[in-house]
């Protein structure tokens, strides 16, 4: 369905005065923006590029003089490209699959330039909205360095901190809960450590046991965790060894312990429920933390039980048709619902205006947006609750037949 947009309704806006001091994310988002509001309408369809396409646009940087400029226009041009995508009306799903390979391209080739000067075995894996298709260029990325040894540990330290800079000179924020989490520990130290909270034991204890609570987010991003790109500095065919442990410990912590995995989801569920918005954030609509992030745990807990692997939305709701956990209607009006929230975040992306998160709307991004959808305020506050609504609907469901809630 495409999207309704019309010429008048995207340039009618007149754009804020460039800041004369900007971030790098504040100059880029200004670029962006500047493009979608008065860029010309193009008269062709698009590229569509794969993640490989993207990593050969890069190409091999060993031999440039200015590899981080290199980098930085091969980005812009790109999101450029993925903006030409929104702006012609095409399916949310594509477009954050676009924007996933082009985060992830950038990711991998600022590690590859990252480990050049280091003599380690690593990893870079990555986790979160980049690799769950509802990704938007706004969001941070969820990566961490995996150590293939202990020898190895300060070499992935120091590359995760040298990426961490790499990333934000172009605009890209990092999520620091990963590197938090794995604490630069190998496959096996982190089955070690996490395997002793599998046991239903531990679960009994959760109400009191703070370190058992924080390791909620280990075993949900571990979930979805896949790895992007190894050294392979010593040539050891590295990236299937970690393929392989990977998916080892993913058996071994998350699918071999279904009720686990559904006890975490339901209690970080009923967590950011009682959370709520933040104070400054009352008077916006926060598409996370409404719907989306709580329509993603009872996914989780659902791919738990079914035995789920597949990580993005679509292909999920798919299985669980597949599985009957989801009914044909149930199945497509959640498809519909993601796909206008979806869309939502990727226009509020280029708005420009008093938030840098695309799942906050603020009273300024919501007036930007029902004038670029041509929608009153009230249809689109209509059009949102009844999203939101659907998507509870479904994750309350989902998690009211776990085993694990009985």
């Amino acid at each position: 369905m495409a999207l309704a947009m019309s010429r008048q309704n995207i340039t009618r806006f007149a754009l804020p005065d460039k800041p004369a001091v900007q971030s790098e994310l504040l100059a880029l988002r200004y670029d962006l923006t500047s493009r979608f509001y008065k860029g010309a309408c193009l008269d062709r369809a698009p590229e569509i590029n794969t993640y490989q396409d993207l990593l050969v646009k890069f190409g091999d940087l060993s031999s440039v003089a200015n590899p981080l400029e290199t980098i930085r226009n091969v980005y812009r041009s790109e999101l450029h490209r993925v903006l030409d995508l929104t702006r012609s009306g095409h399916n949310p799903a594509l477009v954050s699959e676009q924007i996933s390979n082009v985060r992830q391209a950038t990711l991998a080739t600022a590690f590859r330039l990252a480990v050049q000067e280091t003599s380690g075995d690593l990893a870079l894996a990555i986790g979160g909205s980049a690799v769950n298709g509802v990704h938007s260029f706004l969001t941070d990325i969820d990566f961490v360095v995996l150590p293939h040894s202990p020898e190895d540990r300060e070499a992935a330290r120091n590359v995760q901190n040298k990426m961490i800079g790499l990333l934000e000179s172009l605009g890209i924020e990092s999520d620091g809960n990963l590197p938090s989490l794995f604490g630069y520990r190998t496959l096996p130290e982190l089955k070690k450590k996490y395997g002793a909270l599998t046991g239903p034991e531990t679960r009994a204890e959760a109400a009191v046991d703070f370190a058992f609570q924080s390791s909620y987010p280990f075993f949900l991003f571990l979930m979805d965790l896949r790895i992007l790109d190894v050294s392979d500095a010593k040539g050891t065919g590295l990236k299937s060894i970690f393929n392989k442990g990977l998916e080892d410990l993913r058996d071994s912590l998350a699918f071999s312990f279904p009720d686990h995995i559904e006890f975490v989801a339901r209690e970080s569920y009923k967590d950011t429920e009682l959370r709520g918005p933040s104070l400054k954030d009352l008077r916006a609509i926060d598409l996370k933390k409404s719907a989306l992030r709580l329509f993603h745990f009872s996914l989780y807990a659902a791919r738990a039980r079914y035995g789920i692997k597949a990580s993005d939305f679509w292909h999920i709701i798919k299985e669980l048709e597949a599985k009957g956990a989801m009914q044909e209607q149930e199945a497509a009006a959640a498809e519909k619902a993601l796909r206008f929230m979806i869309r939502l975040r990727h226009l509020a992306g280029y708005a420009l205006t008093d938030t840098f998160d695309s799942a906050i709307l603020s009273d300024q991004t919501l007036n930007r947006l029902s004038h670029v959808m041509a929608k009153s305020r009230e249809e689109l506050n209509a059009d949102i609750s009844a999203a939101r609504d659907t998507l509870l609907s479904l994750a309350r469901t989902l998690l009211v037949t776990s085993p694990a809630a009985k």
